[in-house]
């Protein structure tokens, strides 16, 4: 097949629209391809969009379900950059999976990792779990350091709930990030000197 093109939602209602150059059909089963130059475009009823592309890609239309490889790219409307070799994409729960080493950047600063989810859940960024990396008073256990997952996303305005819809980025095992100055710091440091 020449531009085939998969469209559906996810179980939020949620639309997806996956993409590719050209897909063999498996001969035993018309609903699953082997893609080449694959785009899949996850958007969330606020208007919010994740797109991930890939040169080589394996696609189950009943099951919903891509796995990129190769060179994989993930953007987000955040303004998100991730980059790895491997993504598993379940397009009917709105989630990817990546299970190999991720690098990327984004607003806040620079970031790596063992692997990553993408996943829409509620208010991580304020609820998430401690780990040794996210609370520096605590003791560190077995459990924090052996398996951290450090939530990426931007931080609220003051008195503001997250929305269940928007995606959220998290890195797993070994995280390192490089943060960016804040522009609101600097502020508060040319005041202080005034």
């Amino acid at each position: 097949m020449v531009k085939p093109k998969l469209t559906g939602v996810d179980s939020d209602g949620n639309p997806y629209v996956v993409t590719a150059d050209t897909a063999l059909q498996d001969p035993k089963n018309m609903r699953r391809a082997t893609l080449k130059n694959v785009d899949a475009d996850l958007t969330q009823k606020g208007g919010k969009w994740t797109t991930i592309i890939a040169p080589n890609g394996w696609m189950d239309a009943d099951a919903k379900f891509v796995r990129l490889t190769g060179a994989v790219s993930v953007f987000t409307d955040d303004g998100f950059e991730m980059h790895t070799t491997l993504a598993n994409v379940d397009m009917a729960r709105g989630t990817a999976v990546g299970p190999n080493f991720v690098w990327g950047h984004g607003p806040q600063g620079k970031f790596y990792a063992n692997h990553f989810r993408i996943a829409r859940l509620g208010s991580a960024c304020m609820h998430g779990p401690k780990t040794a990396h996210a609370a520096k008073s605590a003791k560190p256990t077995k459990q924090m350091t052996t398996k951290s997952v450090l939530p990426v996303c931007a931080a609220l305005p003051a008195g503001q709930v997250a929305q269940k819809q928007k995606p959220m980025i998290y890195l797993i095992g070994n995280v390192h990030m490089t943060l960016y100055p804040q522009k609101s710091a600097k502020k508060a440091k040319k005041a202080k000197k005034a």
